[in-house]
This record gives structure tokens, C-alpha cells and sequence, in this order.
């Protein structure tokens, strides 16, 4: 019978050995699986904090392209009034240097 105990409890250590193994290995895996989770979530924030520069990016670039175009319309409107307000001054200035339109015969 000792023989019968001695495998039986040298069974038992292999046993006990693979199970230690095992979960050994589970755990290990487990901590790959939380690094490789964790490298993930931080290479989508990175993703996304990226997207968020393009974003304000594109948003200045056309902030700023309104802004110039806005300014060539003001521009381009004050220069109108100007030109306008000149063609018709000097209509004015004309009429009256003249006088009385039928000139000097009246």
C-alpha cells in the first residue's frame, strides 16, 4: 500500500503543480489582456485628442477665411460708396459751376 500512497500523493503534487501552472499562466494572460486594454484606450484618447486639433484646426483655418472675406466685402462696399459718393459730387460740383443749364444765353 505505500507504493499505491506514494503515486497517489505524487499524482496529487502534479495535479496541484499544473493547476498552479495554469493559473499562472491565467493570470499572466490577464495582465496582458488589462495592458493590452489599457494601450488601447490610450491610443483611442491620443486618436481622438488628434481629431480634436484637426478639428479646431479646420475650424480656424475657415474662421479665418470668413473673417478675410468678410473683410474684402466691407472693402469692396466701402469703396463702392466711395466711388459713388465721388460720381455723384462731382455730377453736383459740375451742375453747379455751370449754372443755370441753358448756359450763357439765358
Amino acid at each position: 500500500m505505500g507504493r499505491k500512497r506514494s503515486f497517489e500523493r505524487r499524482a496529487r503534487e502534479e495535479v496541484e503543480r499544473i493547476k498552479a501552472q495554469e493559473a499562472a499562466e491565467e493570470e499572466r494572460n490577464q495582465a496582458r489582456m488589462m495592458e493590452l486594454a489599457e494601450q488601447a484606450r490610450e491610443r483611442r484618447e491620443a486618436e481622438a485628442a488628434e481629431e480634436r486639433r484637426g478639428k479646431e484646426v479646420r475650424h480656424a483655418k475657415l474662421r479665418h477665411s470668413q473673417e478675410e472675406k468678410a473683410e474684402v466685402e466691407e472693402r469692396r462696399a466701402r469703396d463702392l460708396a466711395r466711388r459713388q459718393w465721388k460720381a455723384s459730387g462731382r455730377r453736383r460740383l459740375r451742375s453747379t459751376r455751370r449754372g443755370p443749364r441753358c448756359g450763357r444765353r439765358c
